[in-house]
């Protein structure tokens, strides 16, 4: 697993901590808040704030998250197509991949990659085929890329996992679940104001919420 794939689930479990915390703090200050002796507008004032004060840290933590996925994947993706250390001193090698790299990018069916594909292994050219797996890859074509991946160390198969799992959670099921993790219910007191109205609401508050 990448480097950075473990600093994310490390991050996600820390950050659980701090989203819950977030979640109950304001959560028992609309409670209190509900029960202190003032006007219903005071209420509803200071209800905002520390919605607001509540949305903004999770909005923080959610960016974070979001972010850290983000860099995962793309280490993911570049440790998978990496070529082996030697290649990257070896001028004749980088210059190989070079051109091994402009012949994938002009495939434009996957029949046709997995054509090259096959002659690149069967001639053992080991930089064409990387650069048409990772052509591949990056158009969807993931027959072409798993043939590949099935040739190479257990490394690379573990890199493409990680970098398959973070397009899982980057999909639009992915992403509705995951927001659905950094959701703050809006009080009912506030009803449907707007981000704007929130704010002059909450502007009025006594309270301390940051």
């Amino acid at each position: 697993m990448a480097a950075d794939m473990v600093a994310w689930r490390n991050a996600v479990a820390a950050s659980s901590g701090d989203l819950q915390q977030a979640l109950a703090t304001h959560k028992a200050q609309v409670a209190g808040i509900r029960q202190r002796p003032i006007s219903d507008s005071q209420k509803q004032a200071e209800i905002a704030a520390s919605y607001l004060a509540a949305a903004s840290k999770v909005a923080a933590l959610k960016r974070a998250d979001n972010a850290a996925l983000s860099q995962a994947g793309s280490q993911a993706e570049r440790q998978a197509f990496a070529p082996p250390a030697a290649e990257r001193q070896d001028p004749a090698a980088i210059m190989a991949a070079r051109d091994a790299r402009d012949r994938a990018r002009e495939l434009e069916k996957p029949a046709d990659a997995q054509a090259l594909l096959d002659e690149a292994q069967a001639a053992g050219d080991d930089s064409l085929g990387r650069a048409v797996a990772q052509h591949s890859y990056s158009q969807g074509w993931h027959g072409v890329t798993g043939q590949w991946a099935a040739t190479q160390p257990p490394a690379v198969t573990a890199s493409l996992d990680d970098a398959a799992e973070v397009a899982n959670l980057g999909s639009p099921a992915g992403v509705m679940a995951r927001s659905m993790a950094y959701y703050v219910p809006v009080p009912p007191e506030l009803g449907t104001r707007t981000q704007g109205q929130l704010q002059t609401l909450a502007n009025g508050a006594m309270g301390s919420y940051g």
